[in-house]
């Protein structure tokens, strides 16, 4: 059953003017849309394999907890900037794998005092 969308409306708003229970009845409306546009999202990427929608729309929730300010216009508003945040984790997660190929993961060799005798010529 499709959620009624002034209710999410209602939500989006009394959630911006801090109502704690609002974002806890608003995730259960829009949970199956997040899935809808996270499943693009994933379907869409090089290796799908990586991350899968569900995670996604998690890894979103907890952003979401984290905002220190929920100014959203309307449910189009918060779905908008709910795909950007996706889109953003998955260019983070895309990020932390070119890390990890290229060595990333190696520890850090820290230079010692002993290299300070080498002097750069200014010239």
């Amino acid at each position: 059953m499709e959620p009624d969308k002034g209710e999410i409306t209602v939500l989006l708003k009394k959630w911006r003017d801090g109502e704690p229970s609002a974002f806890d009845d608003l995730v259960p409306l829009v949970y199956p849309h997040l899935r809808r546009i996270a499943a693009a999202y994933v379907h869409r990427e090089r290796n799908p394999d990586v991350v899968q929608a569900t995670i996604l729309v998690h890894e979103l929730y907890l952003r979401l907890l984290n905002q220190k300010k929920a100014d959203w216009d309307d449910r189009r508003h918060f779905y908008v900037f709910c795909a950007r945040i996706m889109r953003m984790i998955l260019i983070d997660n895309a990020r932390q794998n070119q890390v990890k190929l290229r060595g990333g993961s190696n520890n850090r060799v820290p230079l010692s005092d002993d290299l300070l005798w080498i002097k750069i010529d200014d010239s």
